[in-house]
């Protein structure tokens, strides 16, 4: 029997992991094959407990000896890819020798998911889930085209067994999958709003980033009564089996591939509503299996033409489910893995050297970061980064920081964001993070990324003169007072007719001959070094909560913020035996108690000098103006935690 080592960014409820597990079911039952799961970042412990049941054992973030020893002793290693800072800190590194196959969840083509002639060129198969994805030049492109080939990424079909359509009143248009701009149509809520259709219902199942916005917008919107959300739903036939068409308006950058929910709905017999981006137009045929549009309006006509035409509805319906069941079937897919590991087991195992390339920046630093990291995973896309960081000419650094702010949601939440919570003292995540928050009209969170490009390093010229631009931000009355006298240094270079000019980088083009004294950048250094709001955020949590706690001297201890990253900080104090007094949280949809603890106003606050207080969320300034006004003292009476 083959034994095959899954290497699966994180193991979560998403199809990136659904997929691979799929494929592992059908070819464990042929007895071809055994199959282990390495999750590289830490489980969704809900998700690795399913896995656990079916038998699929779980190595769960093991470090790097542990990993490259899974590597070498299994037959097969392949990687489930899509990119984060696991999958990238993996793949520029050496590994131990291994038959390595990479296949493809996502398209590929766009940040963060970029399969490049780098990333081709570390493994020994490519395999692609879309065939969109061999249309890539990189893959195209590749010298030996006996190392790449498409398998389809199936459904688990399994979960529709028990479908019956429910008679419902209304018209019910379904969505299943991630809730997320950066994937889903931008203007999907107005797209909705705008269908002339009678007792039409929106019936919303996943999860995702742009979820509470979305029920938000709802709402205000005077809709709250067409949107039914359901989270994510394991039983998926019970919610399918009420809707009559499937609306999925997609993003035009989306990543979208494979598509599991359009396969279940397919299978399901719905008609589809689609876009023809990513790997959609490989999935539904136009007017055959589904409806692809490519703008609001052509949407809106043809679910008003689908309403209107239920004869026409259980035309696209039939076909879909026909074609589903033709050329989706899991063992197809299995088949082709099946036979794929054959004939790589006859290849001998090769070492990978590392990938890594250690460019000089202008500062003369040398060493590996999570924004080296990025740009080595994003092949050309990474252009503007590297010029930014690396450029000596400053004019082209601040054309480069131009584009780089103009960039759209989701390089910034896919690409900096996410390298920034895995690199929390990264110094140019946080100057990139910042040109993109100015851009958003976020100008504390542009002033405290920039500040933090100055605590973890940036010595640049230019950093200091963004934050002037923000010195109003600036809780330090001196640093304040000396980022005002940069600013009016550069409006005092500028000619006359351009001191109107909003954006920094722009102002500073403007301004190149502008020197500030050496001295007042130190001491605007020194005192931003000095202040710090996160505590070391580059140890592990519970370090981070020792650290924190040794502040406290001993005084009752409150969490501020009950979700995720506030659970997370309960479950690593409930580890170090430390046990805090409760959460403190505002959102009105928190409940009264959390993980067995109360939940408080921060009122409890007032007057209670002996309370020390561990801010557990992002919006840790606006935490930390809030504990100031209700006269608690940073570092002395609060601290903020980057909780990964």
């Amino acid at each position: 029997m083959i034994s095959v080592v899954h290497l699966v960014p994180r193991i979560s409820r998403g199809g990136g992991t659904a997929s691979p597990l799929n494929i592992a079911r059908q070819l464990q039952l042929r007895g071809s094959s055994s199959h282990l799961f390495v999750s590289l970042a830490k489980a969704e412990p809900e998700t690795a407990q399913s896995f656990e049941k079916e038998a699929f054992p779980i190595i769960n973030a093991p470090n790097p000896e542990q990993l490259d020893e899974l590597m070498a002793q299994a037959d097969i290693v392949q990687v489930d890819w899509w990119n984060t800072p696991e999958t990238a800190n993996l793949l520029s590194r050496a590994l131990p020798p291994s038959r390595l196959v990479l296949w493809s969840v996502v398209t590929g083509d766009a940040p963060p998911h970029v399969i490049s002639e780098d990333l081709l060129a570390k493994v020994d198969h490519f395999v692609a889930c879309s065939p969109y994805s061999m249309e890539l030049p990189s893959v195209k492109n590749l010298s030996n085209p006996s190392k790449k080939e498409f398998i389809h990424i199936p459904a688990n079909f399994g979960r529709l067994r028990n479908l019956r359509k429910k008679e419902h009143e209304g018209f019910n248009i379904g969505y299943i999958g991630t809730i997320d701009y950066a994937k889903m149509h931008r203007d999907y809520l107005a797209m909705c709003k705008s269908l002339d259709i009678p007792e039409v219902r929106f019936l919303v199942c996943g999860q995702g980033r742009s979820l509470g916005e979305l029920k938000d917008q709802s709402i205000k919107q005077g809709m709250g009564d067409r949107f039914r959300f359901f989270g994510y739903v394991e039983d998926i036939a019970e919610v399918i089996s009420e809707m009559d068409v499937y609306g999925y308006p997609l993003n035009e950058n989306t990543f979208a591939a494979a598509e599991l929910n359009l396969q279940e709905v397919m299978w399901a017999g719905l008609p589809i509503v689609s876009s023809p981006h990513g790997g959609v137009p490989f999935l539904i045929q136009h007017e055959e299996t589904g409806l692809l549009v490519d703008n609001e309006k052509d949407y809106r006509l043809a679910m008003e033409h689908l309403y209107h035409h239920p004869a026409e509805r259980e035309r696209l319906g039939k076909n879909a489910a026909a074609y589903a069941r033709k050329h989706f079937d899991p063992e197809i897919s299995a088949d082709r893995f099946e036979k794929l590991y054959a004939k790589i087991l006859s290849r001998p195992k090769e070492a990978k050297p590392p990938t890594r390339v250690e460019v000089s920046s202008s500062q003369g630093s040398t060493s590996q970061s999570g924004a080296r990291l990025l740009i080595e995973s994003i092949g050309d896309f990474a252009k503007p980064l590297r010029t930014s960081m690396e450029s000596m000419q400053n004019a082209d650094a601040l054309a480069a920081d131009k584009e780089i702010a103009g960039s759209d949601d989701l390089f910034h939440q896919g690409c900096i964001i996410q390298f920034l919570h895995a690199y929390p003292t990264d110094p140019w995540l946080h100057l990139w993070n910042g040109l993109m928050k100015w851009t958003g009209k976020s100008f504390s969170g542009a002033h405290d990324s920039w500040s933090m490009a100055v605590r973890y390093g940036i010595e640049r010229q230019r950093v200091f003169n963004y934050l002037a631009h923000v010195s109003e931000m600036e809780p330090h009355p001196e640093a304040r007072e000396k980022l005002a006298r940069i600013r009016a240094l550069i409006d005092e270079s500028l000619p006359t007719e351009e001191k109107e000019v909003s954006p920094p980088w722009e102002r500073l083009l403007l301004a190149q001959n502008l020197t500030i004294q050496e001295r007042l950048l130190v001491e605007v250094e020194r005192i931003i070094k000095s202040k710090p709001r996160i505590i070391h955020p580059e140890l592990k949590l519970s370090r981070q909560i020792g650290k924190a706690l040794e502040k406290s001297n001993s005084r009752p201890i409150f969490l501020w913020g009950a979700g995720v990253a506030g659970q997370k900080v309960k479950a690593a104090m409930d580890l170090l035996k430390e046990f805090p007094q409760g959460f403190i949280d505002r959102s009105e949809k928190i409940d009264d108690q959390v993980l067995g603890l109360p939940v408080f106003s921060p009122e409890i606050l007032e007057g209670g000098e002996s309370a020390f207080v561990l801010i557990c969320t992002m919006h840790y300034r606006q935490v930390s103006e809030s504990l100031e006004k209700l006269g608690l003292k940073p570092t002395k009476d609060f601290l903020a935690l980057h909780v990964p």
